[in-house]
């Protein structure tokens, strides 16, 4: 029986080639590969080399369809006995590859390959190739005259492989004259027409007519396998067709059923395959192998019965396919050849493993094995690892130890049941042991690898300490570096793609926006929608890479066994582009799970894949891909990450992300000063801080831009822009300082106010420094398209602390009169040309009004607090030590209105509220905003209370009195000499002043007072000369007033006066008082 039978064989034409003299392994694959590409030669092409030398006996050669079909035996072949019963067995042509480099003696190198030629009596067409020949090797050629010895100079592929398609072209058209010669010539194809079979029985007792015809039907059925060889497969038809009349006539059955054999392969040329087509082969077959077992060869029937199971297994007739294989296997019982019985099993196995049944597929493939493994010989060992190696694909776990198998009858078979994992156990115990018994140690290391894999819950510790030692020992006899397509272990499972806000953050620029960083993107104004349960399915993470920089890919490893795993290296696999990855190793306990961080650099642009992971363990390097297998993805049912407390089962509809990487940025690392860790401020406080920029990146920095981002809108960062601006373009390599000042703004909720009530607690926040940055305006690859500029995120942690607390708030009030004297108050300020007032109003005995700040505080630090009225400040300070309380004054009585212009100011007091609100209001809020109490601890602390609301509480009833200036302002002076005594007249003036743009009637009245406030003319204590009430005096717009009286002082002491003016209205007056004026009396 021979492997790989079918039904097309008989159209095969078997060519050895073999390799002559020293051939190294690389050369010959090489060669081997030029030469057996060439299988299907068209006639068309053939027939510019054939020759007719007389009439064709294959008058129905079909020159522009036909085709001669060649199998190329790499190594030779052994002669087969059954070579006259079918022709197809025969080796019809030799091919010598030759390396002429190592083969110095051409000539005894073609000797000895027509001597290895004559092995094979039955190749008459024989070639040798010689590659790389020397100037010299071609002259030797010239004169040896050897016309089968072909020397190629040194060429480059595309050349050679010229060269070899029209030399096999001429070797095809060699083999099919050669053909032609024996069937014209008869007696050397008919001179051994006998098998096997022949031998035991005698024709010398036969009839010699029967003898004779049987040896002619022998010949037509001969005749008809050179025809089908030679494409001619009408002619070969007619032959087989004759042969069979004549052999069925004979009673020759074995040869009866080769020819009919024969004509079905005719048959099969040129017909359609269709329904009728597989009946009617089947129904022939059926007859075909009832005459094999007429003729006692029951190797030639079950080789006809596995060419029909091929056959109805491609038609998915599984249940007649399944029934042959079932009698093949009863039959095989019987075969006595051990090497009939491996072909019979290999033949099953593959059948059933292409119908999809995998554990029959393994049992007949472990039969086979078995069989070698009971030869004691290196070879034997070898080809039973052959074996199991072709076959383990459909059925051994090589990439998923949980899968569905779905054969061509469309039905699903299942492998997770206990007892296909047994089955595939011993079947990779088999291979083992085998590899370990014929010396090969990569396929000792794919075995052992795949049993730790698929099945480490189903083996034992002991037997997986015995594993590991296998494969220490499998690494020692490998070279370092070794690649194996199977991998081994940990297990390896991507766990997330982190990205620094750096590498995450990119904002796309449009031609024409300078200011390119002030747009963000919204998903939408709901932060909810229920539309967005509808997306079940998980999305793909869009990434973008940078070539040049660094990347992080977080990676599970899992060690389920009871051994410990020591990784020599473990790095990043990813295609199609360039990428540097970084090596890393570590070392895995029994039972153990660590998340590695392994990292690398795109060196291309492009989009790229991570795949998995390249693994050097014990010398040995595989390949590991994410989700390649179901204990990866989770779905195992001894799960291996499952001892880290990170099962995999949220893991198994994970997408790996889609990755793009763009031309180079810049790349810039902040560092602020004094930022480390958490930094402390006090309320209201301004720091000066200074944030170091560096450009680790290949492209300059051209355009930055510096900003804050809190969770509180009062903390603010003001940036020296020119500082920053200067140091661009920032260039690789390159740093910049910039000064930033950080002001920490108030408190304004009641939350945050209660919680640093209590002035041991504290306010913790974070801020972030946006840094955003661009390099050059345009990418490499287009001219068209702005490179996206950078966001570069620093966190400050912020602990606020509750520095100097308001505790009360006050206006206090209180009256300083000046003393009588011959001169009015001078004037202090420089009146203007246009101004309406002639007379300060705010000198003499003016009520001074100050408000009081109380200030706490409560920390350990020490404060000095100062004040600036509309941007003076005030040139005392007060200081507070820590655990105290102290008050601060503010004055206010540069808040005077300078006059009141309206005409119709004396109407009534309605009127005088309604046309004065606006610009009240208007200085009411400039007032509260002109006071500013500042304070400081230190050399660096300083900073700003809010105090706005509480000045305005303090300030809302008596506001009109204090932003108000009086309509009519009053002064006294001496009229003669300077000092006042007792009992004697002293003349005085009274001045009074009108400070609005109307004209008024008013009525003067002068009270004087004692001590204690007693009025002196009620008691008598002075006499007077003049009016002193019930005045009347007009005073014209702006204009003043002089009344002129003398007082006469009975007693020495201190007395005070008081001018006073009654304006009549309509319905009502107004009373207006002026300061007090002291009076020494001596």
């Amino acid at each position: 029986m021979e492997l790989d039978a079918t039904l097309d064989d008989f159209s095969v034409i078997r060519v050895a080639v073999l390799a002559m003299g020293q051939m190294p392994p690389v050369y010959l694959r090489d060669y081997v590969e030029t030469i057996v590409k060439h299988t299907d030669m068209d006639l068309r092409s053939v027939r510019a080399f054939y020759i007719e030398h007389q009439k064709s006996p294959f008058t129905q050669l079909a020159w522009e369809t036909g085709k001669l079909r060649i199998k190329f035996m790499v190594g030779g072949a052994v002669r087969s006995p059954w070579e006259d019963f079918q022709a197809h067995r025969k080796i019809h042509g030799v091919i010598g590859l030759c390396h002429c480099p190592l083969s110095h003696d051409l000539g005894a190198t073609y000797d000895k390959f027509l001597t290895i030629c004559a092995s094979y009596p039955s190749a008459q067409v024989k070639r040798c190739f010689g590659f790389h020949a020397s100037d010299n090797q071609l002259e030797q050629e010239d004169k040896s005259k050897n016309s089968d010895f072909i020397l190629f100079p040194s060429a480059d592929y595309e050349t050679l492989e010229l060269h070899i398609k029209a030399l096999m072209q001429a070797f095809a058209a060699a083999m099919l004259m050669d053909f032609e010669r024996r069937v014209l010539l008869g007696d050397p194809v008919a001179s051994s027409l006998t098998t096997p079979l022949d031998l035991p029985a005698s024709t010398g007792t036969e009839e010699f007519s029967k003898a004779k015809r049987k040896r002619l039907g022998r010949l037509q059925k001969a005749i008809g396998d050179y025809c089908l060889l030679s494409g001619s497969h009408l002619n070969a038809s007619a032959h087989y067709l004759s042969a069979i009349e004549v052999l069925k006539s004979t009673g020759d059955v074995f040869w009866h059923a080769g020819a009919a054999e024969g004509s079905i392969s005719a048959i099969m040329v040129d017909r359609q395959r269709d329904q009728q087509f597989y009946d009617d082969v089947k129904s022939h077959y059926a007859e075909i192998i009832q005459l094999y077992k007429r003729g006692t060869s029951l190797a030639f029937e079950l080789e006809a019965n596995l060419k029909l199971a091929k056959l109805l297994s491609r038609k998915e007739s599984t249940k007649d396919a399944i029934d042959i294989l079932t009698n093949c296997i009863e039959s095989g019982k019987s075969l006595l050849e051990p090497n009939d019985r491996l072909v019979l099993f290999v033949e099953v196995a593959r059948i059933y493993g292409f119908l999809g049944y995998e554990r029959k597929a393994a049992f007949y493939s472990r039969e086979v094995a078995h069989l070698y493994l009971q030869q004691d010989n290196h070879w034997a060992a070898l080809s039973a690892l052959q074996i199991l190696h072709s076959l383990s694909s459909r059925y051994c776990p090589l990439n998923s130890a949980h899968k569905e198998v779905r054969g061509i009858n469309s039905r699903v078979h299942r492998t997770n049941d206990a007892p296909w994992s047994s089955l595939q156990i011993d079947v990779l115990a088999n291979m083992l042991a085998a590899s370990i018994r014929g010396g090969d140690a990569l396929a000792a290391w794919c075995a052992a690898s795949q049993l730790l894999r698929a099945h480490y819950p189903l083996i034992t510790p002991h037997a997986q300490i015995s594993l590991a030692t296998a494969l220490s020992t499998a690494a020692t006899k490998l070279p370092g570096g070794t690649r194996s397509s199977v991998p081994a272990l940990p297990f390896l499972r991507w766990h997330s793609f982190p990205q620094e806000s750096s590498q995450m953050d990119f904002i796309k620029r449009k031609p024409g926006k300078k200011e390119w960083w002030t747009e963000s993107s919204s998903s939408g104004p709901f932060i909810y929608t229920p539309f967005s349960g509808r997306h079940k399915e998980p999305k793909k993470i869009q990434l973008v890479w940078i070539v040049g920089e660094p990347v992080e890919v977080l990676v599970e490893v899992a060690n389920p066994c009871a051994f410990e795993i020591h990784v020599e290296s473990i790095c990043l696999s990813v295609e199609p582009g360039e990428f540097e990855a970084f090596p890393l190793s570590f070392v895995l306990p029994p039972n153990g799970s660590d998340v590695l961080s392994l990292s690398g650099r795109p060196l291309s642009t492009g989009s790229l894949t991570v795949r998995g992971c390249f693994v050097n363990y014990n010398g040995v390097v595989t390949e590991h891909c994410f989700g390649g297998t179901d204990a990866e993805r989770g779905l195992f049912l001894a799960d291996p990450f499952r001892s880290s407390g990170r099962s995999g089962l949220k893991l198994r509809n994970k997408p790996l992300p889609d990755i793009k990487v763009i031309p180079p940025l810049p790349s810039l690392v902040v560092d602020v000063v004094g930022g480390e860790g958490v930094v402390v401020l006090y309320e209201g406080e301004v720091r000066n801080m200074t944030i170091e920029l560096c450009n680790v990146g290949s492209v300059p920095v051209i355009e930055a831009n510096i900003t804050m981002v809190a969770r509180r809108r009062e903390q603010h960062v003001y940036v020296e822009d020119d500082v920053l601006q200067a140091a661009l373009p920032l260039h690789t390599g390159r740093k910049a300082s910039v000064p930033i000042q950080l002001q920490i703004g108030h408190l304004d909720s009641q939350s945050e106010r209660k919680t640093l009530e209590n002035s041991t607690q504290s306010l913790d926040e974070e801020a972030f420094l946006h840094i955003h940055y661009a390099g050059s305006p345009t990418l490499e690859s287009t001219d068209e398209e702005l490179s996206p500029g950078r966001r570069l995120t620093s966190r400050l942690r912020l602990r606020v602390l509750q520095g100097l607390r308001l505790v009360n708030s006050r206006l206090l009030s209180m009256e300083i009169p000046l003393q009588l004297s011959s001169t009015l108050p001078a004037d202090t300020r420089k009146a203007e040309a246009n101004a309406a007032v002639r007379m300060d109003p705010y000198r003499g005995g003016w009520n001074l009004r100050v408000l009081e700040l109380e200030l706490w505080n409560g920390t350990d630090a020490f404060f000095e607090v100062t004040v600036a009225v509309k941007g003076e400040e005030l040139d005392a300070s007060t200081k507070v030590h820590r655990k105290h309380c102290a008050r601060v004054l503010v004055p206010l009585e540069k808040f005077k209105l300078p006059a009141l212009g309206d005409k119709a100011f004396f109407a009534t007091a309605r009127a005088l509220e309604h046309r004065s609100r606006n610009e009240v209001t208007s200085t009411i809020e400039e007032l509260c905003s002109s006071i500013r109490v500042r304070w400081s601890s230190g050399k660096n602390t300083s900073g700003e209370l809010h105090l706005k609301d509480a000045i305005r509480d303090a300030l809302r009833d008596s506001v009109r009195e204090i932003l108000l200036p009086d309509p009519l302002t009053f002064a006294f002076r001496l009229a003669a000499g300077e000092d006042v005594r007792a009992n004697q007249l002293v003349p005085i003036e009274m001045l009074v002043k009108n400070n609005t743009a109307e004209d008024v009637a008013v009525s003067l009245s002068v009270a004087c007072r004692d001590i204690s406030g007693t009025s002196c003319v009620v008691e008598q204590q002075i006499l007077y000369a003049g009016a002193l009430d019930g005045v009347e005096v007009e005073l014209s717009s702006l204009g003043d007033a002089v009344h002129r009286f003398s007082l006469f002082f009975l007693v020495p002491g201190e007395y005070t006066l008081l001018g006073a003016a009654v304006v009549p209205l309509r319905d009502d007056s107004i009373c207006y008082c002026g300061p007090p004026f002291a009076v020494h009396v001596a």
